[in-house]
């Protein structure tokens, strides 16, 4: 079972805080929605590792600098290191692929339900539709039902 834990807090004016942690160590980023679609990213890395690739990246973009989460599967583990410019690199455990991509696909359920990404939402929430169609890949990927997942 992956060690991982993954949250969002609601999106906002473009930016979304972001926590990564182990039992160890945590990777805190407040992320910006320009110039790229993160979620999306991290959805298509999760399905990538699923399907059986040895590596995946996502990039979070802070304005100006940028974080790397870069997935590396060693064995039938999968470890996440994430990298922002200028600091040092924190390796945290991820456990299998499956596992991994389990807690990236229910940490975007839960995401995905915000009230921030309804269309009667005043204001620019994110840049990026919410990824739905990766979203829903992933979970049929995991054999997981479409319905949200709130734990």
């Amino acid at each position: 079972m992956s060690q991982l834990e993954l949250r969002f807090g609601p999106p906002h004016h473009g930016w979304l805080h972001v926590e990564l942690a182990d039992r160890e160590r945590s990777v805190l980023l407040d992320v910006s929605d320009v110039p790229g679609d993160s979620l999306a990213m991290l959805a298509v890395a999760a399905l990538d590792l699923v399907a059986g690739r040895r590596e995946a990246r996502v990039v979070w973009f802070l304005e100006p600098s940028e974080a790397i989460w870069d997935f590396q599967r060693e064995g039938d583990q999968v470890a996440v290191r994430a990298t922002t410019q200028g600091a040092a690199s924190v390796l945290l455990e991820g456990g299998t692929a499956e596992e991994l991509a389990l807690v990236i696909w229910r940490a975007l359920r839960r995401l995905e339900t915000d009230p921030a990404w309804s269309a009667v939402s005043d204001g620019r929430v994110w840049s990026h539709p919410f990824p739905h169609r990766e979203v829903a890949q992933l979970g049929a990927a995991l054999g997981r039902a479409s319905a949200p997942q709130r734990s």
